[in-house]
């Protein structure tokens, strides 16, 4: 059997395409002066056609500077960005785990539409961990906070994916390709971005709201039978109760979502660290002895016990 067919970039020889959608490519790659045995690296590069658009690239280049900023245990890490061969690329480290759609996913094969209430709180409090400091210190929002986008790692870690670079972010790109959006993205769209009003980082507490809603609810928080009702639902604030979704859910975790999911900004919490705060003050309140060791135990008692690894 031959070597697998690469190709070369820069610097980079591009081992695998790992996906391509309408704003980007995405290869496993390896830095040619790498000494052996390095790990590979995720390699982004605009998709063909936006590499000759200068605002796009620059908006490309601005928002890899913006991420490159951002180093915390709880993101994704930027490695490398720049020029090469005319195209803007950006690398990021080669991250071992499961998104958390695919985990919900294998979840749901089990007949488990819902995760354990401590389970999603310490999904939260890392994920509040991840923003806080990218919000004030960065000056960067997430944009798309779905659940493709964050990363359940092999040792029970929870990662941040895609800080930035996603179809609500890059908008001179996304304004190229606006029908793409259309689905179940828009669901995880703050009201103020669909509204295309300023935004900060209270963007991202609301959409945290939406993505711990559907882990402890089983179901989004709108209706998913058109994307015009769940345009109209999310601007007017008509969202389906939590308690309605999961009449069990614990009375102080509804008021957590109630919040975070206000649709005046100035009612939500006023950052991902005021959010986090909460989330604990819950966890130690409930589940005192809780820890990541626990976390990690459970997925692997509940999920199957060989599958692929994916990669950031």
């Amino acid at each position: 059997m031959g070597t697998p067919r690469t190709e070369r970039f820069g610097r980079f020889e591009l081992l695998e395409q790992m996906g391509m959608g309408s704003l980007f490519m995405r290869h496993q790659a390896l830095a040619t002066e790498a000494p052996a045995g390095s790990r590979p690296v995720v390699l982004t590069r605009l998709s063909p056609g936006l590499t000759e658009d200068p605002a796009v690239v620059e908006e490309f280049l601005d928002l890899a500077s913006l991420s490159a900023r951002l180093q915390h245990e709880n993101v994704v890490r930027v490695l490398d960005f720049g020029m090469a061969d005319g195209e803007p690329f950006l690398v990021r480290e080669w991250a071992e785990g499961q998104d958390l759609g695919w985990v919900q996913v294998m979840l749901r094969r089990r007949g488990m539409w819902t995760l354990p209430e401590p389970i999603v709180v310490s999904i939260g409090m890392d994920i509040c961990q991840g923003l806080q400091p990218a919000h004030p210190h960065v000056g960067l929002v997430h944009g798309e906070l779905s659940p493709s986008n964050v990363l359940m790692g092999n040792g029970g870690e929870v990662k941040l994916l895609e800080f930035g670079f996603n179809r609500w972010t890059l908008r001179k790109a996304w304004a190229k390709w606006s029908v793409g959006v259309m689905g179940i993205k828009l669901k995880y769209f703050a009201p103020e971005q669909l509204l295309d009003a300023p935004v900060d980082g209270r963007a991202d507490v609301y959409v945290l709201g939406v993505l711990l809603y559907t882990l402890l609810c089983g179901d989004l928080h709108v209706r998913s039978d058109f994307d015009g009702n769940t345009v109209r639902d999310v601007m007017e604030g008509r969202l389906i109760p939590a308690r309605q979704r999961n009449p069990s859910l614990d009375a102080e975790l509804v008021r957590i979502l109630e919040r975070a999911l206000a649709r005046s900004v100035d009612d939500r919490y006023p950052s991902a660290e005021a959010m986090g705060q909460a989330l604990a003050a819950w966890l130690k309140a409930h589940a005192p002895t809780f820890s990541r060791e626990t976390r990690k135990q459970w997925l692997a008692s509940v999920l199957p016990p060989a599958t692929p690894q994916r990669s950031s």
